[in-house]
């Protein structure tokens, strides 16, 4: 029996598998000064660690909706020691690791985690280049919920090509 943990973006329900994830951060600041290509949004510093931060899309190709909370930061310069009010992108992000490598993925919200003996696959007349993420369905009563392959986010499987 296989867990996931499941969160949305844009509306729809998405899951990855739990033994990937590390932890979940409710509040975390995403720099946005190195975006990669494809899914790559930024960077953030978890635990000591500078990790990619990923995003996805719907199927519609819209953005993952804007869920991030502004905060006031203080920052106290050497020279002039005087408070700047920075207003710095906090985000809900879940902290996976896939071959060894840490990454991050943007979440609008983070909700349970299911169990399931089965995985269903997509069906071919559904796949598209805009699904090049997602790698089977599992269903929680009558719902479905898409499961992330997180190994083809992070190679740049991008919905934009």
């Amino acid at each position: 029996m296989m867990e996931f943990l499941v969160f949305s973006v844009s509306g729809n329900k998405y899951c990855v598998d739990l033994k990937k994830v590390i932890s979940v951060e409710h509040s975390i600041y995403i720099s946005e000064s190195l975006k990669g290509r494809g899914f790559v949004k930024g960077m953030a510093k978890v635990r000591d660690e500078i990790i990619p931060v990923f995003e996805i899309k719907d199927e519609a190709g819209k953005e993952i909706k804007d869920n991030t909370e502004t905060a006031e930061c203080e920052n106290i310069t050497e020279e002039t020691k005087e408070i700047n009010n920075d207003k710095k992108r906090m985000s809900k992000v879940i902290v996976l690791e896939n071959n060894n490598e840490t990454a991050g993925l943007m979440a609008d919200d983070v909700f349970n985690i299911i169990k399931c003996d089965k995985i269903y696959k997509i069906p071919d007349v559904l796949k598209s280049d805009k699904s090049c993420f997602v790698t089977g369905v599992v269903s929680e009563g009558e719902e479905m919920i898409l499961i992330v392959d997180m190994q083809n986010i992070m190679l740049g499987c991008d919905l934009d090509e």
